[in-house]
């Protein structure tokens, strides 16, 4: 099986299609005006091509960002982590509008053996941080 898609020509030119700049339909960029159709052309790529373009995409937050930022623990990942499940309305902007952020970046720092002791010395209210924020 193999997956059209349309990319910029000077993009095929080169054979590389870069994560966040081919479509599925052109006809949606065109009426958004972000290309004339005389910018695209149509590619057939492999089913296992197209699932590394879907899965080194960024969404539309992150574009802005070094790609490298939202990996575990950090603070992009974090805010992520926090909003994922959470009403438009609920969510937050910046980490240090989350409630006991400091908890939970102590949480992502303690290692296997030290978890015990770690949590037993924490509030129940930290606990219930740190639980309701993961969901664990």
């Amino acid at each position: 099986m193999r997956v059209n898609i349309w990319v910029r020509v000077e993009d095929a030119v080169k054979g590389k299609i870069e994560p966040n700049k081919y479509w599925l339909h052109a006809k949606h960029v065109v009426e958004q005006k972000l290309l004339k159709t005389d910018d695209l052309v149509q590619v057939s790529i492999t089913v296992d091509e197209f699932a590394k373009l879907e899965d080194s995409k960024t969404s539309k937050n992150d574009r802005h960002l070094d790609k490298h930022v939202n990996i575990w623990g950090s603070d992009h990942w974090l805010k992520e982590q926090y909003n994922r499940n959470r009403a438009i309305e609920d969510q937050v902007d910046e980490l240090t509008e989350i409630k006991a952020y400091g908890v939970i970046k102590e949480y992502l720092t303690v290692k296997g053996g030290d978890f015990s002791v770690w949590w037993e010395s924490k509030s129940i209210a930290e606990r219930q941080v740190v639980t309701g924020y993961f969901g664990h």
